[in-house]
C-alpha cells in the first residue's frame, strides 16, 4: 500500500501451520494476525505454487535501529515439494552468485549512506524475488515452446 509492504508473521509448529493454511484448521493459539491470515485464506483461496529460500545477512544501525540493511544470496526456488519438510534446496535464481541488497529505513536515508550509494552508483529499483523467478520460468517456457515450434517446421 503506497509503496509499503505489510507482512504478517505468526510462529507455530510446521504441522499446525500446514493444517491451518491447507485445511483451515485454526491453530491452538490465535491472534489478530492468525485471524487476518484466516480471512485472507477464506477470501482468496490461495494455493501453494512455489517455495523460495535464500541465505540472509541482516544488519541494523546502532544509533538508529530503524535503519536496516539485508544482503540476500543464493536465492533459490522450486515448484514441487513445497513443504518445509523437504529442506531448503532449489534452483538458483542467479547461478552467477549475485547478491540482493535491501535497505530499509523509516523516513529519510541517512546522509552517510546516500554518499556511499552515490559513490558506488547504486540506485533504488523495485525488485520481487517471486516476480523475477516467475519471469525466469516463463521465459524458459517460451524458449521451449519456440524451440519445439521450430523443430516442427
Amino acid at each position: 500500500v503506497g509503496g509499503i509492504v505489510y507482512k504478517r508473521r505468526e510462529v507455530m509448529p510446521l504441522r499446525e501451520a500446514e493444517m491451518f493454511l491447507n485445511n483451515g484448521i485454526r491453530p491452538e493459539h490465535t491472534s489478530q494476525i492468525t485471524r487476518e491470515i484466516d480471512w485472507f485464506r477464506r477470501q482468496y483461496h490461495p494455493l501453494p505454487k512455489m517455495f523460495i529460500a535464500y541465505d540472509r545477512e541482516a544488519y541494523f544501525g546502532l544509533p538508529d535501529e530503524n535503519f536496516r540493511l539485508t544482503l540476500d544470496k543464493n536465492i533459490r526456488y522450486r515448484e514441487d515439494h513445497l513443504s518445509l519438510r523437504y529442506g531448503d534446496s532449489g534452483e538458483l535464481l542467479d547461478p552467477d552468485g549475485g547478491y540482493l541488497l535491501e535497505i530499509k529505513v523509516n523516513g529519510a536515508m541517512p546522509l552517510f549512506m546516500v554518499r556511499i550509494l552515490t559513490e558506488l552508483k547504486i540506485y533504488p529499483v523495485s525488485f520481487s524475488k517471486y516476480g523475477m523467478i516467475y519471469s525466469k520460468i516463463n521465459h524458459r517456457e517460451e524458449e521451449t515452446y519456440f524451440a519445439n515450434e521450430c523443430l516442427r517446421a
